[in-house]
C-alpha cells in the first residue's frame, strides 16, 4: 500500500492528469510491484482464512435431526415439503454453532450492548435529534463532522471514567473480602456492571467513529479513497 499511496503523491510517479501520454516503464513498473505486493499479502490472508476453516469439525453432534431435511422418502412424492441437500444442512449447522459459542461466550455477549448501542445513537441521532433540532430552530440543523468527532471523545472520555469508577470499587470490594493478594480469586461482583462502559463505549463509536469515516472520505479526494479508507482503519 506504501508504494501505491506514492504515486498519489509524488507526481513523477504517474502519467500527467493534463497530456494524453503514457506511463513511462518506471512507472508502470512501479505500478506492477504495488499490485504484486498486494497479491501476495491477499494470498497469505486467503490462506490463513481457508486454514481456519479448516479446522472447524462439521460433525456437531446435538444436531442431527437436521440430517432429515436432507431425506426423501416415500411419502415425499405426495407431499410439498422441501427437501435441503447435504451442503446446506451442514452449512445452517456451522451457523447454529457459531451462534451458539457466542451466546455462552462472556466477552462476545458483552459485545453485543456496544453494537446495539451503536445502532440505536446512530438512528436517534438522525431520526429524532437532528429533524427535532430542525423543527425548534425553523431552519435545517447540521452539526460538522468535527464536532461530532469531538462528541465521540467526550463520551470516550467519560466511558474512561466509569471504568476507572467500576474498577475502584471491584478493587475496594476484594480488599474487604481479603482477596487483594489472590489474583485467581473469584469475586462475587456482577458482571452486568460492565454494562454501562459497554454502552458508553457504543454512544462513542457511533459519534467518533462513524464520523471519522465521513470526515476522511469528503476532506480527501475520490483518488485518495484507499488512502482514506486506511486512515480510518
Amino acid at each position: 500500500m506504501a508504494p501505491l499511496w506514492l504515486t498519489t503523491m509524488i507526481a513523477q510517479a504517474r502519467p500527467s492528469p493534463l497530456s494524453h501520454e503514457s506511463a513511462t516503464p518506471p512507472q508502470l513498473a512501479l505500478l506492477v510491484t504495488c499490485f504484486a505486493l498486494i497479491s501476495i499479502g491477499g494470498g497469505g490472508i486467503f490462506c490463513s482464512l481457508a486454514f481456519g476453516a479448516d479446522q472447524l469439525n462439521n460433525n456437531y453432534k446435538g444436531r442431527g435431526f437436521l440430517n432429515k431435511a436432507c431425506i426423501i422418502t416415500n411419502n415425499d412424492n405426495n407431499s410439498s415439503r422441501s427437501v435441503y441437500t447435504i451442503e446446506q444442512v451442514e452449512e445452517l449447522k456451522a451457523i447454529i454453532k457459531a451462534r451458539n459459542f457466542k451466546l455462552t461466550n462472556p466477552s462476545r455477549l458483552f459485545s453485543f450492548f456496544i453494537m446495539i448501542s451503536v445502532f440505536i445513537t446512530a438512528g436517534v441521532y438522525d431520526r429524532l435529534i437532528i429533524p427535532l433540532a430542525s423543527k425548534l430552530r425553523g431552519k435545517p440543523v447540521r452539526i460538522s463532522a468535527k464536532n461530532r468527532m469531538g462528541i465521540g471523545l467526550f463520551l470516550c472520555f467519560l466511558d474512561l471514567v466509569v471504568s476507572a469508577v467500576v474498577e475502584n470499587i471491584r478493587r475496594r470490594k476484594a480488599i474487604r473480602e481479603g482477596y487483594i493478594d489472590n489474583p485467581e480469586a473469584v469475586l462475587d461482583m456482577s458482571a452486568m456492571w460492565l454494562i454501562p462502559h459497554n454502552v458508553l463505549n457504543g454512544i462513542a463509536e457511533a459519534f467518533n467513529a462513524i464520523r471519522q469515516s465521513e470526515f476522511y472520505y469528503t476532506e480527501f479526494p475520490r483518488r485518495m479513497s484507499s488512502i482514506a479508507a486506511a486512515l480510518f482503519s
